[in-house]
């Protein structure tokens, strides 16, 4: 941001989820970077920092105070990280925002102790919701509190005391044929396309069901991923039976989407499909340590029988 003399320094300009520009203020204090704000115009915010400057060299500026960190809420605090929250992953915390919004929105920020996250983390694996996804939840809270830390609205991240979910570094569980098998059958039509449709491309959750027709070559057998997790444009190869599943959708006739919610303008929320059809048709089966990721490593592990080559290579 280019700077008229000395009228920008120490100013940031951000927009919010809106597209509304928020002003903040950066200072140098006790040998870090802290940010305050947001601020409605940047008059409000030039004003501050020369304020702040100006009783830094006197010796009476406590970040602290200006933060009021006993009476901030949480919901605050998360609200004004989702502002000016630009990563790719933002639908993602959204979802994990409003649960914590939920649970502790109305806790100040002096009264969440370990314990309560303790808690929260508790009834998150209670919903079936796998240890990868309870660590996704925590590391969305762990980065709100760490920005807190760095503007000086906490001193210390309650996350630090709780101990995460540990995750499997051993064996990858997949399905045999037989499992998937009742899978598909438990969960019926047209459900059990879906779950086929997975396994043969190994597309992740939030991938498939974001998918476009637009994004579908049949001519050529391809999917395009313009938005992966690597940041790249990434192809898949359409199978012919991956081929024969997506030629008896209909949806191409209503949507762009392959996959479309009730309103034909949005695809289907994987999350909410996750836990309001496929995990309870799991339940059902007994089968244990079954989740969507699960689909993925079931198309790795048959396509490692078919070249000969390990889960290392192919990844």
């Amino acid at each position: 941001m280019a700077r008229k003399g000395r009228l920008d320094r120490g100013l940031l300009c951000k927009k919010d989820s809106t597209g509304k520009l928020l002003w903040y203020v950066r200072l140098y204090h006790e040998g870090r970077e802290r940010r305050f704000g947001s601020f409605k115009s940047k008059t409000k915010a030039r004003e501050f920092y020369e304020e702040a400057k100006q009783n830094q060299k006197l010796g009476r500026f406590f970040p602290e105070e200006y933060h009021a960190s006993n009476s901030m809420k949480l919901r605050e605090l998360i609200e004004g990280y989702m502002e000016t929250n630009t990563k790719k992953t933002v639908r993602d915390d959204w979802c994990y925002a409003r649960f914590w919004i939920k649970r502790l929105g109305t806790t100040t920020l002096k009264g969440i102790n370990p314990g309560e996250i303790d808690k929260a983390k508790f009834d998150l694996m209670a919903k079936e919701l796998s240890n990868q996804t309870v660590v996704h939840y925590l590391k969305f809270l762990r980065h709100v509190f760490n920005r807190a830390i760095r503007d000086s609205r906490l001193e210390r991240n309650p996350l630090a005391q709780v101990e995460f979910p540990k995750l499997s570094r051993g064996h990858l569980r997949y399905l045999s044929l037989e499992e998937e098998q009742r899978v598909c059958e438990t969960i019926g039509s047209p459900y059990d396309k879906w779950i086929r449709f997975a396994i043969l491309t190994g597309l992740r959750q939030k991938e498939q069901f974001s998918l476009k027709w637009a994004h579908i070559d049949l001519e050529r057998n391809l999917i395009a991923l313009p938005d992966t997790k690597t940041g790249h444009v990434q192809y898949v190869h359409l199978s012919e039976e991956a081929k024969r599943i997506l030629q008896t959708f209909d949806s191409w006739q209503t949507s762009q989407w392959v996959f479309p919610s009730q309103n034909i303008g949005t695809h289907i929320d994987p999350l909410n499909f996750y836990h309001r059809v496929y995990v309870p048709a799991v339940k059902k089966t007994q089968l244990e340590g079954v989740t969507w990721h699960t689909l993925r490593h079931t198309f790795a592990s048959r396509l490692a029988m078919i070249l000969g080559s390990d889960i290392g290579v192919i990844a």
